[in-house]
């Protein structure tokens, strides 16, 4: 089952087989695959337990309720936004439902240039695609596009670059176009929405929301319990204690509060945030005479790839270009522009289309705890491509 915080304002202590801290697409896929394998699980979720009814496509109350930082996360420089859901589905929430397959060539580079040994390269693809089946991971037909996504790959043939539209987790899509504010009609198969129930069935898995985790307590070379506050989600303040105790702990928070939880427990030695990716893109947008209506339809939905390389000596290089469409305030957010020069811009907002450049990233980031217990995030692109 799902319990909030509400219903144990009073802290409490617990015994379990597994715990996973962290509900997304880590966390939740290792409940459900650990619930199937017979496994007792409780998982600990920061964030709050949401559902289609708390979806009502408001910029002003999904930001906060949905988005770490209510979407407002960067760098230490606040050159590149580090945006992560924090609820129930983790990132699979607020994301823009892309099913991307690992390519060949990346797994190769992987297992010949990062060490990574552990399973073959056809085992990799295996699970990655037994993933997008659970998603219920299915192609966007191109005649569905929107306007913003179709001048994309117009665009593209024109210039004789190659170019597709994506598979997407959507099932019955109605096309409102505010999937980074929740999906209000229970089209984007999120974690939430298939790993979770499923694991929740077996009658093995409790998902605790509204857990902000502050410790990992460990004896001799493992881990023996999670510590930390349940939470009032509209101040952040916490309301009592918990403690779960187990065999084993998957930690799944994140590639930026992973590391922090680590840190302040005194484990994994100096290596914990270090070596950290982002995935660098720079928003591209072009004011059409006539109205595009990117709003509209699925929001990212075409790419053209003609620029990216994937070998196995060097992993992914290149870049592409993807087709992509925001809400009205982080459109606004987004111009590298002040005052009334945005509100002229926004007066556009219908005759806007916009697309993304995204490029690979190097290892080349770090996470370190602040005194304040947030993340200090910093990159570097020396080298990068």
């Amino acid at each position: 089952m799902i319990r909030r915080g509400t219903e144990v304002s009073g802290g409490f202590t617990q015994r379990t087989q597994v715990c996973v801290i962290g509900s997304g697409a880590g966390g939740g896929v290792a409940a459900g695959l650990l619930a199937q394998q017979g496994q007792e699980v409780v998982v600990l979720e920061e964030g709050p337990a949401v559902s289609r009814a708390d979806f009502n496509q408001r910029e002003g109350d999904m930001y906060p309720l949905l988005y770490r930082d209510g979407g407002s996360q960067t760098t230490a420089d606040g050159s590149i936004s580090v945006i992560q859901g924090r609820a129930v589905g983790g990132s699979t929430v607020i994301n823009m439902a892309d099913v991307v397959p690992i390519p060949r060539e990346v797994a190769e580079y992987w297992r010949d240039h990062r060490g990574l040994t552990r399973y073959s390269v056809e085992r990799i693809l295996e699970v990655g695609e037994l993933c997008a089946e659970a998603l219920g991971a299915n192609p966007i037909p191109e005649p569905t596009l929107n306007r913003n996504n179709s001048l994309l790959l117009e665009g593209g043939r024109k210039l004789g670059l190659t170019g597709e539209s994506f598979r997407h987790n959507r099932v019955g899509c109605v096309g409102a176009g505010t999937c980074m504010l929740g999906c209000a009609f229970d089209a984007k198969r999120s974690v939430a929405l298939t790993w979770i129930p499923e694991a929740i069935a077996t009658g093995r898995v409790l998902v605790q929301a509204d857990a902000r985790v502050s410790a990992l307590e460990w004896s001799g070379d493992r881990v023996v319990a999670a510590v930390g506050d349940i939470i009032h989600q509209a101040d952040q303040r916490p309301l009592a204690r918990f403690r779960i105790e187990a065999d084993r702990f998957v930690l799944a928070a994140g590639a930026i509060h992973s590391p922090l939880l680590l840190q302040v427990s005194g484990l994994g030695g100096s290596q914990v945030g270090r070596n950290l990716v982002l995935q660098p893109q720079t928003p591209v947008a072009a004011i059409f005479a006539d109205p595009v209506l990117g709003f509209r339809g699925v929001p990212q939905s075409s790419f053209l790839d003609s620029e990216e390389i994937k070998s196995p000596q060097t992993g992914l290089g290149g870049y592409r270009l993807e087709g992509i469409f925001a809400t009205p305030a982080m459109t606004a957010s987004s111009w590298a522009i002040q005052g009334s020069a945005v509100n002229a811009l926004m007066e556009s907002y219908a005759h806007t289309a916009g697309c993304l450049c995204l490029v690979p990233d190097e290892p080349t980031g770090t996470v370190t705890r602040l005194d304040n217990g947030r993340p200090k995030i910093e990159t570097s692109f020396d080298g990068a491509w």
